[in-house]
């Protein structure tokens, strides 16, 4: 029976990381690549098993290194042999995001308004978003992303059709009339957050969207980085759109992860406020020791990632709104802008 262990900077309970077949089975895969283990009687041991064993011994190491470093505090979640099915780990001592003006970053102020339009608008289209990220790319033009295909889809068929200032003034005008969606936790926050931001860029009704700090951005057009595999982060498909160079403007709806702190980020930095490490598979899209195929080699794979994450994650955060209320969920600067 699986087990929650919540811990701080501790391992889990001994376990045997290394893929061991089921008592009474040969060790040995008896199937053709790409074929069902259902086609076979043989008590053969499929690719997926491998994989899964192998997908196990990788996050138990990779717990192991976070623990043995005694900076992260961990929650896991283990598998009946006691090896690591999933884990979240956050960097000590514990740090919070508080109100900030972004006088001197008035473009990521105006990016992260964006994203919120966005992103309301989406959920109102009874879309999954998850996040949406905004950034000025190199070319000079807005690019938007959100992490889900198929809202990506959609905004690129929007933009692709009409003026991006005019499609975001549409989105806003479309929330008045629907009013803000629900959300499933710190929903008075989030709301208030929301509020605040759109009537910020779109004061009255009549009145056109301002992004002072982005106008030219949107005067050259709108990309949606579509690029990347289901349920990749939108500031990943943002560098990824964007010849693989992390956008000097950045902002969007949630801070990014350890994971996406570290990829795009690698030599971290004051301005950086990543939050926890979440050790699923869509937080770790595209490192390549994550993907764990180098069979045999788990436990370096995980030193190696561990390594590049400690090195770029100073810290991690949690947002507090200016009431003083954390806002873990959504976690993103924007949720406690001033004023």
């Amino acid at each position: 029976m699986a087990g929650i262990l919540t811990e701080r900077g501790g391992s889990p309970r001994p376990a045997e990381p290394a893929a061991r077949p089921p008592a009474g089975r040969p060790p040995s895969v008896q199937r053709a690549p790409g074929s069902s283990s259902d086609e076979f009687d043989d008590g053969g041991i499929s690719e997926q098993d491998l994989l899964a064993a192998r997908r196990a011994a990788f996050l138990t190491a990779l717990h192991g290194e976070f623990a043995k470093s005694n900076q992260w505090d961990l929650s896991a979640t283990q598998g009946s042999d006691g090896s690591v099915t999933r884990f979240t780990a956050a960097k000590r001592p514990k740090k919070q995001s508080r109100p900030r003006p972004f006088t001197e970053t008035p473009e990521v102020k105006d990016l992260r308004r964006v994203s919120t339009v966005v992103r309301t608008y989406l959920k109102n289209q009874g879309m999954n978003p998850v996040e949406v990220q905004a950034a000025i790319g190199r070319s000079g033009r807005l690019l938007i992303a959100a992490n889900d295909v198929k809202s990506n889809a959609h905004l690129r068929d929007l933009f692709n059709r009409g003026d991006g200032t005019q499609v975001l003034a549409g989105m806003m005008e479309q929330t008045r009339g629907k009013g803000f969606p629900a959300e499933p936790r710190n929903q008075q926050e989030i709301h208030d957050r929301e509020i605040r931001q759109h009537t910020k860029a779109k004061p009255e009704a009549a009145s056109p969207p301002s992004f002072p700090g982005i106008q030219s951005a949107l005067n050259s057009g709108v990309t949606v980085a579509v690029a990347g595999p289901p349920g990749m982060h939108a500031e990943r498909r943002i560098v990824a759109h964007n010849d693989g160079i992390t956008p000097d403007h950045l902002g969007g709806t949630k801070r990014p992860c350890a994971s996406c702190a570290t990829a795009l980020y690698p030599e971290g930095g004051p301005g950086v406020h990543p939050g926890i490490f979440q050790s699923d598979d869509v937080f770790n899209i595209g490192f390549p020791e994550y993907d764990h195929s180098d069979l045999g080699n788990e436990k370096a794979s995980a030193e190696r990632m561990f390594q590049r994450i400690n090195k770029a994650v100073e810290y991690t955060y949690v947002t507090v709104t200016k009431r003083g209320v954390e806002v873990p969920e959504i976690g993103s600067e924007s949720e406690s802008e001033p004023g």
